[in-house]
Formats: C-alpha cells, sequence, structure tokens
C-alpha cells in the first residue's frame, strides 16, 4: 500500500513572527489525529527545541556542523 507523505515547511526571514509557534502547534495536531511527525528546527536561536524542553545542540544540529557525539 502506497502512503501519502507530505512535507511542510514553515519558513521566513524576519524573527519574531511566530514561524516556531506554528510549527509546533500545526506537529502537534497532526500527530493528535495519528499522524507521524517530525519536527526539524534550524532556527539559529532554537526556540522550538526550546519550547519542546530540547537544551544545547541536537543531532542533526552536530551532524550539519560536523561535530562528532
Amino acid at each position: 500500500m502506497e502512503k501519502n507523505l507530505y512535507r511542510i515547511s514553515v519558513l521566513g526571514v524576519k524573527g519574531g513572527v511566530g514561524k516556531s509557534t506554528i510549527s509546533l502547534n500545526l506537529g502537534r495536531f497532526l500527530a493528535k489525529n495519528s499522524k507521524k511527525v517530525l519536527l526539524v528546527d534550524r532556527d539559529v536561536l532554537g526556540f522550538a527545541s526550546y519550547l519542546t524542553g530540547i537544551r544545547g545542540k541536537g543531532l542533526l544540529a552536530k551532524v550539519v556542523d560536523g561535530e562528532e557525539d
């Protein structure tokens, strides 16, 4: 059976316009409706990560920055 896969990007140049808030709320809504969600926070400040309780660099940031675990 073929699965429907979607990629949703929330982008913007200016800070403080709600990108992280929209991303988190959309991800939460989809997850509560039995969808699998992967939220990738590539914001320099990592605000979405901060709001979810993740502190420090995550695995993706380390890989992109060429750091070893």
